[in-house]
């Protein structure tokens, strides 16, 4: 499970994919995973975007490995479930 800051800012917003940002992600033991990642807008996040400009979020998320300059890094490539909001 990570925490994250979900902000209505869009990416591909004009595309078939739009993506919105997440921030501060933190993962289950309250360690820092990434300072941001665009994920794609779900339902779920589509709903909570038109009541919130900014909220926190505790998700289920899948999570990918890939080469960065050589170097192994992790993101999170889909939510898959947000557990509760704040």
């Amino acid at each position: 499970m990570y925490t994250a800051t979900l902000r209505r800012q869009y990416r591909d917003a004009y595309t078939a994919a739009p993506k919105v940002l997440l921030s501060d992600i933190t993962d289950y033991q309250g360690k820092p995973f990434r300072d941001h990642c665009w994920v794609k807008e779900t339902p779920a996040i589509s709903r909570l975007l038109a009541k919130y400009n900014k909220l926190t979020i505790s998700f289920i998320g899948n999570e990918i490995i890939y080469l960065k300059r050589g170097k192994e890094e992790a993101t999170t490539l889909q939510v898959v479930e947000i557990i509760r909001f704040k």
